[in-house]
């Protein structure tokens, strides 16, 4: 009787020891983090020494520099002993994740973008989080201004999709995901569809991210992990864009979304290959494809269409909350009625990621009013 009690603590002391030596192996899995930089000088260091400041065990850090004209380079320069420096001609965001990740080894890889910043514990909370069978985890961003002061608001503002995605991204083109410096990929993954088309994505993280789903699980941290710098030259900044520069980044939107939807459509597994561009159905492109039909001020019947498109599409979405629901909604409905003076200022609010908008009443007003004068000047001309 004492032997077999010996026999079967013994046999329990091995399997504790196998399961901590596989939680550990985990925990400390060797992490890369890859920052692509162009001319973002004034944000590379804190970008940087976000990373360099995880006191995470198994870190490698590789820092590509996109044929910058700033002082980027000399930024660069003060961590070569603590990270790998690759110098290259400019040649777009892909030509520098595909030149990053050729240098990298991690088991997982994050292609931070250099305005953007990781928080204290973020690499230490994703191996933590990290499960076999995962082509990507994400999670989401606080927003930050120019300084890195908080803005009170995160993106993405849905709740992150999650687990396997394929037969949903196969019928709808697009999924809730954090942009480019929430995601952490599998090395597996990135080995499979790596290198990035360099001509075709010229905003190479979508390409990653759409197709992730195609090649594993998707798994989601809901606490946020880093920093998204909102600040004028951002190329996804449009809540302060001129006119032009308005119709000219939702045109984008709508040209990526599409990309990704063919994407989709190639990468689906049999059986779930979908008839037309899966993406056109998703409120994602639809919310802009309203918001480029009034700025480009198309045929009220074509707004109404699309509204009636966008509220049907966010109704039916598991991702979208009761109140989300109400406030595409309103939305849809809003932009769809309202005159283009009105309309335009209320679309640069919605595409605003996240933050809460602060302005006086007499700044609201005179925005307005400027919104109203190029109004009264007609249509653009093409």
């Amino acid at each position: 009787m004492l032997g077999g009690q010996v026999e079967w603590r013994r046999s329990i002391s091995r399997l504790a020891r196998v399961i901590f030596r596989r939680g550990s192996q985990n925990r400390f899995m060797k992490i890369s983090v890859v920052i692509a930089n162009h001319n973002y000088e004034r944000y590379l260091e804190a970008s940087i020494e976000s990373v360099l400041s995880q006191n995470y065990p198994d870190l490698e850090l590789v820092l590509v520099d996109d044929g910058s004209t700033d002082g980027s380079r000399q930024v660069m320069e003060r961590y070569r002993a603590r990270a790998k420096i690759l110098f290259k001609p400019n040649g777009g965001q892909a030509s520098a994740l595909n030149l990053g990740f050729r240098h990298c080894a991690g088991d997982a890889v994050l292609f931070v973008d250099s305005d953007d910043v990781l928080s204290p514990g973020a690499l230490a909370r994703i191996a933590s989080a990290w499960r076999p069978g995962f082509s990507k985890l994400h999670f989401p961003l606080d927003l930050v201004d120019q300084e890195g002061g908080r803005l009170g608001g995160r993106i993405p503002r849905a709740r992150l999709s999650r687990g396997d995605l394929r037969a949903d991204v196969s019928k709808r083109g697009l999924y809730v995901s954090s942009p480019g410096s929430g995601n952490a990929y599998a090395r597996s993954f990135l080995a499979a569809v790596m290198p990035i088309p360099e001509q075709d994505w010229p905003f190479a993280d979508a390409y990653l991210i759409c197709l992730a789903p195609m090649h594993g699980e998707i798994g989601a941290i809901d606490e946020s992990l880093g920093g998204y710098r909102r600040h004028p030259g951002s190329a996804t900044n449009i809540t302060t864009a001129s006119l032009p520069e308005l119709r000219s980044k939702l045109s984008r939107m709508l040209e990526t979304s599409l990309s990704m939807g063919r994407l989709v459509q190639r990468a689906a597994p049999p059986g779930l290959q979908s008839s037309g561009n899966p993406a056109t159905r998703h409120w994602l492109h639809l919310k802009a494809n309203l918001a480029l039909a009034k700025v480009e001020r198309r045929s009220a019947a074509g707004t109404w269409g699309l509204a009636r498109q966008l509220a049907a599409a966010a109704w039916s979405a598991p991702e979208v909350s009761p109140a989300g629901k109400l406030q595409f909604f309103a939305f849809a409905l809003a932009v769809a009625a309202l005159p283009f003076s009105l309309a335009v200022p209320l679309i640069q609010a919605a595409f605003a990621p996240g933050d809460r908008v602060r302005c006086s009443v007499s700044a609201g007003a005179g925005r307005l009013s400027d919104w109203a004068r190029v109004s009264r000047a007609g249509p653009p001309r093409r």
